[in-house]
């Protein structure tokens, strides 16, 4: 029994570090991205490469804030010295990680823009989509709230850090709803109505839209 848990144990430290390593590599990666990014773009006003930026930034502190979990698992546990700190540090995961998901949608939304409401070009404006940048952390931020307020967050049984536990439904059931199915049926919703009126244009001749125009609609959905 003692050698099958000291291999047992062997076996986790080696995910652990194997885990550890490919969030770091990650992390290097999207930090490699944004920068070589700025530096090598002149237009820093280009939406399209603002929405890439905001969602690799959020991977990236997702990837920084699970290198360190991974850490204190390793470790001697110092997420879970102090239990608030532990599930503000629970917190902080989610909230990347959602942001990641949501980010998705606001691209989506951005080709939405260009191809269907193109006229309007109010809706695709550099300042337009900073508000909406600044919106979708907020909302991640603020729909992850009541979970640490309902005290959801807790010291997982078998690691060095603090999560919202699989065997709480409910609190699974909350994430799986903010976290994955409200950016998917909004990116799907959207890819659908982009989807419908590039064939209705397709098949319905248009005077008012030029080719190049046309075109144009057709690259933003690559």
């Amino acid at each position: 029994m003692y050698k099958y848990s000291r291999r047992t144990a062997n076996i986790a430290t080696i995910i652990g570090v194997i885990n550890w390593c490919l969030n770091f590599t990650a992390l290097l990666l999207f930090l490699a991205i944004i920068i070589i990014g700025i530096k090598h773009r002149r237009d820093l006003r280009d939406i399209s490469l603002v929405l890439t930026y905001n969602t690799c930034f959020a991977a990236l502190l997702t990837c920084l804030v699970s290198a360190v979990m991974t850490t204190s698992n390793l470790s001697n546990g110092f997420l879970t010295f102090n239990l608030t700190f532990c599930c503000v540090w629970g917190l902080l995961y989610d909230i990347f990680q959602c942001s990641i998901y949501h980010s998705y949608y606001l691209q989506a939304f951005y080709r939405l823009c260009r191809v269907v409401f193109y006229k309007k070009k109010s809706l695709v404006s550099y300042s337009f989509f900073i508000m909406l940048v600044i919106g979708q952390w907020s909302f991640s931020i603020i729909i992850l709230l009541p979970p640490f307020f309902l005290n959801w967050y807790v010291r997982l049984p078998t690691d060095q850090y603090c999560l919202v536990p699989y065997t709480h439904a409910m609190a699974e059931m909350y994430h799986i709803l903010v976290l994955q199915m409200i950016p998917l049926v909004f990116i799907t919703s959207t890819y659908i109505w982009i989807t419908v009126f590039v064939r209705y244009l397709s098949r319905t001749p248009s005077i008012v839209l030029a080719t190049n125009q046309r075109q144009r609609n057709i690259r933003d959905l690559t």
